[in-house]
């Protein structure tokens, strides 16, 4: 916000704008003048009057007021001095022997209120007003124009109406409060009038209607004291207060019930009983008179008795009236509240059709009936076959009852003819109509149960049995990221609400419905949720509960917005102390197309936008799209955008503004042209290449007497690099010879090795093959010698055993061992050496299944070498892993194959 300070820099008292010449008069302490748009900028400059007075008459104090006559003069009023400017610049000067305490234009003239004195100014003259003598020590504080009539505001004592010859007192109703809160002000706009007091804040009065409203502390105005008020084009008022100010609407959709600072707690519901009104909230049970008085103060709650804590529900069915609470469920009777036993506690109640002796409730332990006997509810029976509790149940026009459980999804049930028991229950969840499987909600509409789910609306279809989506809800509230909470009006009208919006759908007769979205949305962020709830009265008010009580809305009221313009309003410099660079006029026409030129050195830029709207806060969203810099629309949080070393060139800047209030759409543009650099004109480029060329030629003058010297010296160079080249050569065949060389050798020994390994195997399988045939020939040949000399059976036997035992023992016998375990050390790099070193506790058997496991031998192959079963290799193998540490996973032969 820009500060435009008087030349001698006092306060700022009085401002009037001229719409024909678009400038601001403003007065301050022995100062006045006017404030003008620039020409090319747009900035406002000031320029002062003081010095067409006459020198003896600048010094008349502090300006308090000024305003424009119908024949074109210009009155300033002062403290004891009022001077009259005409249209040709002359000043008339006016010199009142008393104080001024107001002033005004009326159908009598200018007319100047004293503390005794009531002056006129016609016709150049200064005279007492006749007939005013009633005034005199009332303090008249406001003078308004009325029907051809004069209203003085006086501060103790009310209203006076001046018809032209005589001042009589207005009695009104609110004259004993404005007079004990003394009056400092007042307002008039046709038929409404506003005061201002010292104490009391504000009254509104509409004289035809007699409709009062109070605005206040407890209203949510800053502070009581209101020192001065003007009505806008809309009828709302400009208050200025003791500390700032504040913008009043004086028809509103929606008011606070309590107060803006309500001692009461959340609100969850509300009934309206005869000429009394019940409210429900997190601390009670609170009754009121219905309708409240109109009062500066909010009305006051009486708590019933024993009606403490939460209170969720309250519901009147058959001429009696229902409580559900935290605590359990009560019958309120007036100030009498019966506890209803057997009830925990209790969310809702419901009727059941065609039973109005019968209620269906829900409580903290699920279904149940109350049945109601010479006018007392009592509990009938619990309903089985259904565990689950939940605040929002309903009866469908069928019979069906309909639960929304808030984690698990909907249930449609069927009770059984006594209401004693579920007969019949299906779920409606995610993968079964729903989208998800909390937070669905329900809503009878008419004779339909419509789903609120997180993609829309659902129905019902009783002949499939299954829900579908709902065209018409769909259609007239939308899709939305938060489910709507929906309800039925008692003339058929339907609300839609969650935390950002409230939608209003009226019936026109015709089967069509007129969405109104803007009107209340406005209080949705207020709305209490998780207990949405809506009583709807008699004089068609609904009252919703909110986190702070609750709010009374009208429903029929008629929202009025000013076709306000979007505009570019500043354009600042940041680079250079917040440089003012362009400032739009109010003689701006619609769509005319400003074009702004910045030099370099100011290319960092804010841009300020606004389009007015004071009714609804943060209402107005903005997005910018700097066309040739940006690459697409950007939405802002603020109405200001800021650019920072814009290049040279010529850039379009496009603003557009939604207002949610109004529905408004607006677009603003604005060209932008960036001013090159003295360095980056023509004659200075000119200048770069004329500084170009002769810094070429002598470089080149330069560059070629080095080549010249350079080119000896590179010669002698390559040939001293050509010398170093063959040498290199030579060293490098030499190494790869050598390397050459040494491949072969690593690859013999390899084949070496190989072949020295198979070599060693044979050797084996042939020296234990040789021993055991020679072995077998000595026992064959004994055996023959026992059969030709006829020896007994009995001993041929036991040579046949022997020989077998001796070949059982020949398989097993280690004597080759030796020779087989230097010929395998050879091959395999002492490898059973190393092993044995490493591990200590490997035993022959575990040094003998090493080696033929090296060797690739399967466990078939190991158990026939070793004579022994394949078992008994598995369970070998599963010791030697023991003994080699290996970890469960490791494999036993990669082991072995990769030992080193």
């Amino acid at each position: 916000m820009a500060h435009l300070p008087l030349s001698n820099y006092s306060t700022v008292r009085c401002v009037h704008y001229d719409p024909d010449r678009d400038i601001i008069y403003a007065g301050g302490s022995n100062e006045f003048g006017y404030f003008e748009h620039d020409a090319v900028t747009g900035s406002l400059s000031y320029h002062s009057l003081i010095m067409e007075l006459p020198e003896e008459e600048r010094d008349f104090g502090e300006m308090w007021a000024i305003f424009r006559c119908d024949n074109g003069n210009y009155v300033f009023q002062a403290k004891q001095d009022v001077f009259v400017m005409k249209p040709s610049g002359e000043f008339v000067c006016f010199h009142v022997p008393v104080d001024i305490l107001s002033s005004a234009l009326s159908p009598m003239g200018t007319i100047l209120a004293s503390r005794d004195t009531i002056y006129t100014i016609r016709g150049m003259k200064l005279q007492k007003l006749a007939g005013t003598e009633r005034l005199a020590g009332e303090i008249p504080l406001s003078i308004l124009p009325y029907n051809n009539k004069v209203l003085f505001a006086t501060a103790h004592h009310g209203l006076f109406v001046y018809d032209g010859q005589t001042v009589e007192p207005w009695s009104l109703d609110i004259t004993p409060y404005i007079s004990e809160h003394q009056i400092f002000c007042a307002a008039l706009q046709g038929d409404v009038l506003a005061v201002g007091t010292v104490r009391g804040g504000i009254v509104v009065k509409n004289l035809k209607t007699g409709k009062t409203s109070y605005t206040n502390l407890s209203t949510g105005l800053q502070n009581n004291t209101v020192l001065s008020m003007h009505f806008d084009a809309l009828g709302n008022l400009w208050v200025g207060l003791d500390q700032g100010i504040a913008y009043v609407l004086t028809e509103a959709p929606f008011q606070e019930l309590l107060g803006r600072e309500s001692r009461y707690g959340t609100g969850y519901t509300s009934l309206i009983d005869g000429q009394h009104l019940l409210l429900g909230t997190n601390q009670g049970l609170y009754s009121t008179p219905w309708p409240p008085a109109v009062s500066a103060t909010p009305p006051a709650l009486r708590l019933l008795s024993g009606m403490t804590g939460q209170v969720w529900s309250l519901r009147g069915i058959s001429g009696t009236i229902l409580c559900g609470g935290n605590r359990g469920a009560w019958q309120i009777h007036g100030d009498a509240c019966r506890r209803i036993e057997g009830l925990t506690g209790t969310w809702d109640f419901q009727p059941l059709e065609g039973h109005p002796d019968l209620v269906l409730c829900c409580d903290y332990h699920g279904l149940c009936v109350l049945q109601l006997t010479n006018g007392q509810w009592h509990l009938r029976n619990r309903i089985s076959g259904l565990d689950v509790t939940s605040g929002s149940f309903m009866q469908a026009s069928d019979g069906a009852i309909w639960l929304s459980e808030w984690q698990q999804g909907i249930y449609r049930i069927r009770l059984s003819e006594d209401f004693t028991k579920v007969i019949e229950r299906k779920m409606f969840n995610r993968g079964n109509g729903l989208p998800t499987d909390d937070n669905n909600l329900v809503a009878r509409i008419g004779n339909d149960i419509i789903i609120t789910a997180a993609d829309g609306f659902y129905r019902y279809d009783n002949l499939s049995g299954y829900i579908q989506p709902d065209t018409i809800f769909n259609r007239l509230f939308g899709l939305h990221p938060q489910r709507l909470r929906l309800q039925e009006g008692p003339q058929g009208e339907l609300w839609a609400y969650s935390s950002e919006l409230v939608v209003l759908a009226q019936p026109t007769g015709t089967g069509n419905y007129t969405v109104d979205s803007l009107t209340f949305r406005q209080l949705a962020p207020r709305l209490q949720h998780s207990f949405g709830h809506m009583g709807f009265t008699s004089d068609n008010r609904i009252l919703f509960n909110t986190d702070n009580g609750f709010m009374l809305a009208s429903e029929h009221y008629t929202p009025q917005h000013h076709p306000a313009r979007l505009i570019i309003r500043r354009i600042t410099s940041t680079a250079e102390g917040d440089s003012i660079l362009y400032e739009a006029t109010t003689k701006q026409q619609v769509g005319e197309q400003a074009v702004l030129t910045v030099p370099k050195r100011l290319n960092s830029l804010r841009v300020e936008f606004i389009l007015p709207e004071f009714s609804a806060e943060h209402s107005v969203q903005y997005t910018c799209w700097l066309e040739g810099y940006d690459n697409a629309w950007s939405v802002v949080t603020a109405n200001e955008k800021e650019y920072t070393r814009l290049p040279r060139g010529t850039y379009q800047l496009h603003v557009r503004s939604y207002n949610s209030a109004s529905g408004q759409t607006d677009n603003a543009e604005l060209t932008i042209r960036i001013l090159p650099a003295w360095y980056e004109t023509w004659w200075a480029c000119l200048v770069y290449l004329l500084l170009v060329a002769f810094f070429l030629y002598i470089i080149a003058r330069y560059v070629r007497a080095r080549y010249e010297r350079k080119l000896a010296q590179v010669a002698a160079e390559r040939q001293r690099q050509l010398h170093e080249q063959e040498t290199q050569f030579e060293m490098e065949a030499l190494r790869r010879e050598r390397e050459l060389m040494q491949l072969k050798n690593d690859q013999q020994e390899m084949e070496l090795k190989h072949k020295s390994s198979q070599l060693a195997d044979s050797t084996m399988s042939l020296i234990r093959k040789n021993d055991m045939l020679q072995q077998m020939d000595e026992r064959m040949e004994e055996l023959s010698e026992s059969v030709r000399r006829e020896d007994p059976k009995a001993k041929l036997v036991n040579l046949i055993r022997d020989i077998r035992k001796e070949i059982s023992d020949n398989v097993q016998d280690d004597e080759n061992w030796d020779k087989f375990e230097q010929n395998f050390n050879l091959v395999y790099d002492n490898m059973l050496n190393k092993l044995a070193a490493r591990f200590p506790l490997l035993k022959l058997p575990d040094r003998k299944l090493c080696a033929y496991l090296k060797m690739g031998l399967s466990s078939k192959e190991i158990a026939s070498l070793l004579n022994t079963s394949v078992r008994s290799i598995e369970t070998a193998r599963y010791r030697l892993r023991k003994k080699l540490e290996l970890e469960q996973g490791d494999n036993l032969t990669n082991f072995l194959q990769n030992f080193q």
